[in-house]
Parts: C-alpha cells; sequence; structure tokens
C-alpha cells in the first residue's frame, strides 16, 4: 500500500478515535448536569402532596450566578388554616430552610435578591382583627438561627414608601382629636387622644390612630392627609407651625377642620418624591396616645 494512502488512512482512523472519545465525554458532562441537583421542582410538590403538607399557590425559580445553584420559593397554604406559608429550597445541595410565619397579614413576593435576601410587601390589612396600618416592605435575611423553625432566617420590616401621588387608607379608630403637631427635618408628627366622652371607645381593645386618607394636588404639591371623624383640640386650633429653612421637603403646614373630618395639608419641596407613615405610642406609655409620623424621602427606600 502507497505510504499516501496509509498516512490517509491513518489520519481518518484517529479523528474517529477522537470524535468516540468527545462523544463519551459529552455524555458524562450531560449525565454530571443532570445530577447536580438532589431535588426538582417535580419532587418538591410530590412531598407535600403525599405528606398531605397542605395546597401548594405558587412557586418561584431563582439561580445565583455566583454560585451557580438553582432555588426553589414554595408558597403554600397548610390545610388547618389560610395562612400562606413559605420554603425556600436549594436544588443543589438539598437543604431547607422554612421562613418564618407572618401571621395576619396579606404578603407577596417582590423579588429574590440572592440566597439570603427576599423580599415581600405586606398590605398592612390584618386578616383577624380591624387593624389597618400603613403598608409595610417585609425582608428575609439568612443569619441567626431560629430555633422555632427549621431554617436560618429571620425577619426584618420596614414602612413601605410609596410615590407623593399614590392614594391609600390606614388606620382605626373613630371619633379622635389632634393635640398636638410638630414639624421635623423629615416629615410631620401628629399626636391624637379621645374627644370627650369617648374616652371608653378610645381606650377599647387597643389604641391608635384614626382612619386616615391620603391624597396629592398636582396643581400645588401638596400632600393632603385626612383624618376621619377627627377634631382639632382648641388649644392647638391657633397654633402656628413653624418650618425650618434647613427643612428639605416641607414648605408649609396647615390644618382645615371640616364638620366631621379634618385635613393636614402638606405644602412640599421639589426633594420630597415619596411618603412613608409610621404609627406608634408616645413613651412611656402611661396614656397610650397614638401617634402618626409623615416621613418623605427623594428615593424610595426599602
Amino acid at each position: 500500500m502507497p505510504k499516501k494512502i496509509k498516512y490517509i488512512l491513518l489520519i481518518i482512523l484517529c479523528s474517529s478515535l477522537s470524535l468516540s472519545l468527545l462523544g463519551c465525554l459529552n455524555k458524562d458532562v450531560v449525565k454530571n448536569t443532570n445530577d447536580s441537583n438532589k431535588l426538582t421542582e417535580e419532587k418538591i410538590k410530590k412531598g407535600y402532596e403525599d405528606g398531605n403538607v397542605g395546597k401548594i399557590t405558587n412557586t418561584t425559580k431563582y439561580y445565583d450566578n455566583v454560585l451557580g445553584t438553582d432555588y426553589l420559593l414554595v408558597e403554600y397554604t397548610p390545610n388547618d388554616t389560610n395562612i400562606s406559608r413559605f420554603d425556600f429550597y436549594n436544588l443543589k445541595s438539598g437543604e431547607e430552610n422554612e421562613l418564618p410565619t407572618i401571621y395576619n397579614e396579606n404578603v407577596k413576593l417582590i423579588k429574590i435578591n440572592n440566597p439570603g435576601s427576599i423580599i415581600f410587601e405586606a398590605d398592612g390589612k390584618d386578616t383577624i382583627s380591624n387593624y389597618n396600618g400603613f403598608p409595610k416592605t417585609i425582608e428575609y435575611c439568612r443569619g441567626k438561627s431560629n430555633d422555632t423553625y427549621k431554617g436560618d432566617f429571620r425577619i426584618e420590616e420596614k414602612n413601605k414608601y410609596l410615590s407623593i401621588d399614590s392614594k391609600t387608607t390606614f388606620g382605626n379608630k373613630p371619633n379622635e382629636s389632634i393635640s398636638d403637631i410638630k414639624v421635623s427635618l423629615k416629615g410631620v408628627e401628629v399626636l391624637f387622644m379621645p374627644q370627650p366622652g369617648m374616652e371608653q371607645e378610645f381606650y377599647a381593645d387597643y389604641t391608635t390612630i384614626p382612619i386616615t386618607n391620603t391624597s396629592y394636588m398636582q396643581s400645588k404639591n401638596q400632600l393632603i392627609v385626612e383624618f376621619k371623624n377627627t377634631t382639632i383640640n382648641s388649644k392647638i386650633k391657633n397654633k402656628v407651625t413653624k418650618i425650618s429653612e434647613e427643612n428639605n421637603y416641607i414648605s408649609s403646614v396647615s390644618v382645615e377642620e371640616g364638620n366631621k373630618d379634618c385635613k393636614l395639608i402638606i405644602t412640599l419641596k421639589d426633594m420630597a418624591k415619596y411618603y412613608t407613615v409610621i404609627d406608634g405610642h408616645v413613651e412611656p406609655k402611661k396614656d397610650d396616645f397614638p401617634y402618626a409620623k409623615i416621613e418623605f424621602s427623594t428615593e424610595q427606600e426599602e
């Protein structure tokens, strides 16, 4: 056989061998990829069904590019309650984290920042009582282990900042009176006390701020905070609220009293783009007088 033909046959043989070996390598790579996760979404769902844990209402997949790991967030409703609960799975390792339960609140997932930070939003409405708070952001942070749950997440709650033109309703009690108004560098603080003769209703169950509606008047750049069934204490009717020149958010504050309701009118500066409302009680809680802090920000804080 001529040397040239032998050389060609040798090249063909080597090429065939190389392709064969490469094909084996590719199969091994595919096999390792498929077997790299200890859990799959299907296995997890089956576990809830077979274990009679509850009904899965939603699942959210998350892939972490840094760790190269797949995760799955499972929202489910246990058979003995209508409160949503959440489990967070590492599909690669099989690790399960039971997130602490948020009782009596409607929550929805906003985003998964990373495997150590999951953001939810609560609308502020208590699902059992009539309490109605301001919307808030709830972050599950991976950190100190909580012995009550199968996992190492803790809860951090923050009031949500809404755009200045967003309307919302919060608060609960009627027949209250505005007893004081103060302007801070970040916003306005309003203190409430019972109207004369309404003390029993004011202190029943708990004390909190009156039913409150917010609206925005764009032409005057004003946030209108309306307190329902609320009066103004005679001691502050003629009180002049001073605004510091260094205040970045507020130009002026005034109060209008109607037949049943009061309106707090806050004229804003251009830097006020977002607002939140924090409700609480004056310390020490001698009289349990509630207050509302209306605070502003240039950026939407989380």
